[in-house]
């Protein structure tokens, strides 16, 4: 009987067998149809724009906010007299405002000419100085809008600042201005496209940022893209999960950057997704790879990653090492200290390691999370030297925990087993690495004094809820063992009876009470136990049926329908189904958090695409009633600044000659005649509607690729929960059996001392 279901584990154990590959295929396979929209949605969205705002007309306003400090509250632009913005802000949005960020608030269609604008915003400073002291400000200006598109740059700041114009330049002819227009090469740090992908990142629309940055367009030729653009891209990429591309991008990066102090960010933010996917082999190759670069300010996060890869592949001893690998810890962070204790006692350093842990578990935490992690470290330590046959020195250990923590009831079934164990020898404490001061001290609210030693007074069994008994003949010591569980165990049975150390508990008393000899009381509580493990059972055979109808992944999805947050997106709403309460610690792991967001961005880009297919009958309408271009044949000052799409329908007359502007007059030279005929009519006719209309239709066949990937993906995350919950059931058919034997075992009992009775 003195079995312990619940150890607690540290590792997430990585999936293995047919299971695990099949996963792994359909992460790719869902990573290739994000690539191939990715570029079929940015060709859609060039078109788009050419049709609803030509370069002729494209004027964008952007919010640019250059004042640190400053929360941006509302804002409201007006363009000759007309309202074009009239907005609020949330608190992420005005935050995501920084960093270089912007946000292309509108885009309006301005014929060429002059133009007026006001600004009018507000907001409050937040500095410590002046800490929610309110500003307002109003701008206005006059600018000219050319033949070419036009970015308005609104300055949000709390000192007056003009509004700035820029445009686009190609060819690497950026330096030179423009009267009042800023030109700025294309892709840059100026570029303000590359500000609203920053901005679309901060605010968690990463598919968008993808898009915005697939749209933009260098002109042709050779010259290498900028560092600026590079950097946005891999970063852009990783957000939303995409590894393959992400890793493509950052191997390019490390051959051209100078920034090697970005670029190991980059790189670890690169390994911690593919930990987190699964990818372990690759994610050590790459952090091994990466230790030669790793500064100061980066060994603290490299030794934490590395050691928690290799944990999860079971290298204990390495991971210990990696931890180690400096004498100064002083800066490691609990949870790292904690992880060293572990990997010391699973390669078998259980001196070490039980010190390691014996710190952390006597630490004045500083918050809840580490609250947690000493109770954690106290719940396994106690374990530890339950395993170990030390029942003496798991005693005060399990007393440390919290009467209301996460591992209370764990802690308390620990408990009842240890006065159980034998008690062994005293334990000494070791020093780990530089050790430090340990704060140690008795929590008010831990299960010490819950169960404390004035308890365990001569009439026990009126606390224990039992009559008194006629005692079977065991030594006194073992009596005085299980009397002291018994105690324990009985305020856990008080707790919630669909936990699992509670269940187990339900057990551990009447087994308790058969070695005392109160066989009818043993009885009436393994009854009682029946009952709760049948409605348990049944309970978990609605969380089964309900997983089966996807309810809770729908119920999931439509919460947080309209997050683009791809790898950084967080469970952590759940929502209240059956099997809601038994999958809770299955729904914190990364197998299962990693494939939900795999199911939640198909059903995302299944819908983005049928919105931007739904749009076409919009775009068509705007484009119909826009200006037509102007009359002029000179279409750009330099001809390297044209792009294809925006170039303006010529209008040819007889006798005129299309020029561009600076070019060298060339003299009429003589040509022999060329007899001419009249070509028939083309079959189809490829104008800009023509190729709008194409590009959307590419979309069909995405669409359904994505509608197939969420129901694979769905079925792939409804087997990793139904797998789940048919172990849990497995138990408790398991504590069904061990409770009906029992049972048959005293009824036999009381029928042999029936038989054998005078």
């Amino acid at each position: 009987m003195l079995r312990l279901f619940l150890l607690p584990a540290l590792l997430l154990l990585t999936a293995t067998g047919a299971g695990a590959q099949n996963r792994v295929e359909l992460d790719r396979r869902v990573a290739d149809a994000k690539m191939d929209l990715l570029q079929k949605e940015a060709a859609v969205r060039q078109q788009e724009l050419a049709l609803r705002f030509p370069a002729y007309l494209r004027t964008s306003l952007y919010v640019d906010k250059r004042a640190r400090g400053f929360v941006l509250e509302t804002l409201r632009v007006r363009v000759d007299g007309r309202e074009i913005i009239d907005r609020d802000y949330q608190l992420d949005e005005a935050r995501a405002l920084s960093d270089d960020a912007m946000q292309r608030v509108s885009r309006v269609a301005l014929e060429p000419g002059e133009h007026d604008i006001v600004i009018e915003f507000s907001g409050r400073i937040m500095q410590a100085r002046d800490a929610g002291r309110p500003v307002a400000r109003q701008l206005s200006a006059t600018f000219t809008k050319g033949s070419e598109a036009l970015d308005v740059i609104i300055p949000v700041t709390d000192e007056s600042s003009p509004v700035e114009l820029r445009q686009i330049a190609y060819g690497g002819q950026a330096d030179e201005d423009t009267g009042a227009i800023t030109r700025v090469e294309a892709g840059s740090a100026e570029d303000p496209r590359l500000g609203h992908a920053r901005y679309l990142n901060a605010v968690g629309r990463n598919f968008g940022a993808l898009v915005e940055l697939q749209q933009i367009d260098f002109g042709g030729g050779d010259a290498p893209l900028p560092e600026s653009y590079r950097w946005l891209m891999a970063e852009s990429y990783l957000a939303f999960g995409m590894l393959e591309p992400a890793r493509r991008a950052f191997a390019r990066l490390e051959r051209v950057t100078p920034d090697r102090d970005r670029l190991v960010d980059g790189l670890l933010e690169l390994a911690s997704f593919e930990y987190q996917r699964g990818y372990l082999y690759e994610a050590v190759q790459r952090l091994r790879a990466l230790r030669n670069d790793v500064q100061d300010r980066h060994l603290q996060r490299w030794q934490d990653l590395t050691s928690r890869v290799l944990l999860a592949q079971g290298r204990y001893s390495e991971a210990a090492d990696v931890l180690r690998e400096t004498a100064d810890r002083s800066e490691h962070t609990p949870f790292m200290r904690y992880n060293l204790g572990i990997a010391l006692l699973n390669s078998g350093d259980l001196a070490q390691g039980r010190s390691a842990l014996d710190e952390i578990s006597q630490r004045r935490p500083d918050d809840d999370a580490e609250r947690a992690l000493r109770d954690k470290a106290n719940l396994t330590l106690g374990y530890h030297f339950l395993r170990e046959q030390l029942g003496g020195t798991a005693k005060p250990v399990f007393e440390r925990v919290r009467i209301d923590g996460p591992f209370s009831n764990r802690a308390l079934l620990g408990m009842g087993w240890a006065e159980l164990a034998p008690e062994g020898g005293r334990q000494d404490r070791q020093e780990v690495g530089d050790g430090g001061e340990s704060d140690e001290f008795r929590d008010v609210a831990s299960l010490g004094v819950l169960i404390r030693p004035g308890f365990f007074e001569a009439d026990i069994y009126r606390r224990l809820a039992n009559r008194p008994f006629r005692r079977s003949g065991i030594a006194e010591d073992e009596e005085e063992s299980l009397l002291r569980a018994l105690v324990v165990w009985n305020e856990l049975v008080k707790r919630d009876p669909m936990d699992a150390a509670v269940q187990e508990a339900m057990l551990a008393i009447p087994y308790a009470l058969d070695r005392l000899g109160d066989y009818e009381q043993a009885l009436q509580r393994y009854q009682r136990a029946i009952s709760v493990f049948e409605e348990a059972r049944d309970r978990i055979d609605d969380g089964i049926e309900s997983v089966e109808g996807a309810l809770m992944l729908n119920t999931i999805v439509r919460r947080d329908a309209d997050a683009q947050s791809g790898y950084n997106w967080r469970l952590l709403d759940l929502p209240d189904l059956p099997e809601t309460y038994w999958l809770n610690r299955l729904l914190a792991e990364h197998r299962f958090q990693e494939q939900l967001k795999n199911y939640r961005d198909a059903r995302l880009l299944a819908a983005r695409i049928s919105a931007l297919r739904k749009n076409v009958g919009a775009t068509f309408r705007a484009a119909a009633n826009l200006p037509p271009p102007p009359q002029s044949v000179v279409v750009s000052r330099r001809a390297s600044s044209l792009q294809r799409s925006d170039l303006p329908a010529l209008r040819l007359e007889r006798a005129e000659r299309l020029t561009l502007q600076g070019s060298r007059s060339v003299p009429p030279v003589s040509q022999p005649a060329v007899p001419l005929r009249e070509a028939g009519l083309p079959r189809e006719f490829r104008g800009r509607r023509e190729a709008y209309s194409a590009a959307v239709s590419e979309l069909a066949t995405a669409q359904d690729r994505f509608e197939q990937l969420a129901e694979q993906q769905s079925e792939s995350v409804r087997e990793l929960a139904i797998s789940d919950l048919e172990d849990q059931r497995a138990v408790l058919e398991q504590y069904l059996l061990e409770a009906r034997f029992a049972v048959a075992r005293i009824y036999d009992r009381r029928l042999r001392d029936q038989t054998s009775a005078p």
